[in-house]
């Protein structure tokens, strides 16, 4: 049920905010020991490539919003090849524009929320207000199904 509902908000807010790609990058394992994550739940991609993507913290847009915990914003990305090296999952759905977000527990990451455009189009303040409001509900849908995937 968990993954449903991740997945129906993914896809609720992708048609709110009409962005092309929306994803949640995150880990199966004890956040103290998180090294790698992967992008989980998708929304709007074009194919299975990101099944693949494994972030070690740190690097690529989902490691370097859960490193830092901030949101980080870039544009123009497909006319940056270093940017292209760096972030696979722009170059694998050809993304132009990227917002990450962290997803939190009390001041821990527990995962990143990825919105993308395969055009120029930035998000306007309201539309990343509308991403803030979807936040809250999937944190604490990530923090459960982490739980469950943990138990397993």
């Amino acid at each position: 049920m968990c993954v449903n509902d991740i997945q129906l908000h993914l896809d609720n807010l992708r048609e709110d905010i009409q962005i092309d790609f929306i994803s949640i990058a995150t880990t199966r394992t004890a956040f103290e020991q998180v090294r790698n994550i992967q992008w989980y739940f998708v929304s709007g991609n074009t194919n299975n490539l990101y099944k693949n993507i494994r972030l070690q913290i740190g690097r690529g847009l989902g490691g370097i919003v859960w490193r830092t915990g901030r949101t980080h914003e870039e544009n123009d990305i497909q006319a940056k090849k270093a940017k292209l090296l760096t972030y696979p999952i722009a170059r694998s759905e050809k993304l132009t524009y990227v917002y990450g977000i962290p997803l939190q527990k009390e001041d821990q990451v527990i995962g990143v929320l990825l919105a993308g455009n395969r055009t120029n189009r930035t998000l306007s303040i309201e539309e990343k207000q509308r991403i803030d409001n979807y936040v809250n509900q999937l944190e604490q849908l990530i923090e459960v199904w982490i739980k469950h995937a943990s138990d397993e």
